[in-house]
């Protein structure tokens, strides 16, 4: 999560449900506001499962049920503080993670920012699965005007991004050193299990702008992925796109080039030049090259790599 506006949480929810096709998904806002985001996107056919009205404690068999009885393939399970207030509830949704993922749709989970708090410290295989994460207040952009959220309670916190992200961090620290140090003739299940995490907190120092601590992360992740999972493994290569990434955020352009075109020729090959993925990075590596000032055109140069 970045420290963005409103309208660029929506913009980023709008980009998942046009393009992703699976994974976990997760935003944090007031209990009000969580309906009024699931309501906004109503029009791309996704199903609600709102414990707000369910009133009971978190149960993946419930969930599953109701999943498999919808048309849908896009899932809001939202107002997940309910359902998430004793520490087992959250162990049991550690547990069910791989059983959700085997429900082959895009999961967005909706809580509170203090059951985040509380859960990313149990539950640590869940959050590892978490794609992308953001954050609402309680005004939101819609149709290019602010609309305001007259129903939240008056204990609604607002939520300063800037203030958040440092705590987001923080909390952070402990776990990165318990996972870097893992050593790396450990049991490939273990370090691929320790990179995933790992990837999902570098993402997070990377949108909050702290690229030097995300490359540091993502190089570790790509060592233990290249030994793991051998450097033509498609998430290899993501790890490539994202070191490219910091490398085009210092303005390392060459760099940055390389490394989009490793990235570039492994999801190619093992996804077709469709995919979203290939797509993304070929766009990023058209910037960077013309970031670069050169005068031959992209499509010349890139015919030559």
């Amino acid at each position: 999560m970045s420290p963005a506006t409103n309208s660029e949480s929506m913009n980023s929810m709008r980009w998942v449900l046009e393009n992703a096709r699976n994974g976990f998904y997760l935003y944090t806002t007031t209990p009000a506001m969580q309906r009024r985001v699931a309501e906004h996107f109503g029009a791309y056919g996704i199903a609600v499962y709102d414990y707000g009205r369910n009133n009971a404690p978190y149960s993946f068999a419930d969930l599953a049920k109701w999943a498999f009885q919808q048309k849908a393939k896009i899932f809001f399970v939202i107002n997940m503080q309910i359902a998430l207030q004793e520490e087992n509830d959250m162990i049991n949704l550690n547990l069910s993670r791989d059983f959700l993922t085997k429900i082959d749709a895009v999961w967005v989970f909706g809580m509170t920012p203090d059951t985040d708090n509380r859960l990313v410290k149990i539950a640590i295989d869940f959050y590892s699965f978490i794609r992308l994460q953001l954050h609402f207040e309680d005004d939101y952009v819609a149709g290019g005007e602010i609309r305001h959220i007259e129903d939240a309670t008056s204990s609604d916190k607002y939520y300063d991004p800037y203030d958040e992200a440092k705590e987001q961090l923080d909390r952070y620290s402990d776990l990165c050193k318990e996972l870097l140090a893992l050593p790396m003739d450990a049991e490939p299940e273990r370090l691929l299990s320790a990179a995933m995490t790992l990837e999902n907190i570098a993402d997070h120092y990377f949108n909050y702008g702290n690229y030097s601590y995300a490359m540091k992360l993502y190089t570790h992740i790509k060592e233990i992925r290249e030994n793991a999972l051998g450097k033509e493994h498609p998430d290899t290569a993501g790890m490539y796109y994202k070191i490219a990434l910091v490398y085009d955020k210092h303005g390392d352009y060459p760099k940055a080039l390389e490394l989009y075109c490793m990235s570039y020729r492994i999801l190619l090959h093992a996804f077709g030049e469709s995919h979203p993925d290939v797509i993304t990075v070929k766009s990023n590596m058209k910037a960077a090259y013309f970031n670069t000032g050169a005068s031959e055109s992209f499509e010349e140069w890139f015919a030559g790599n």
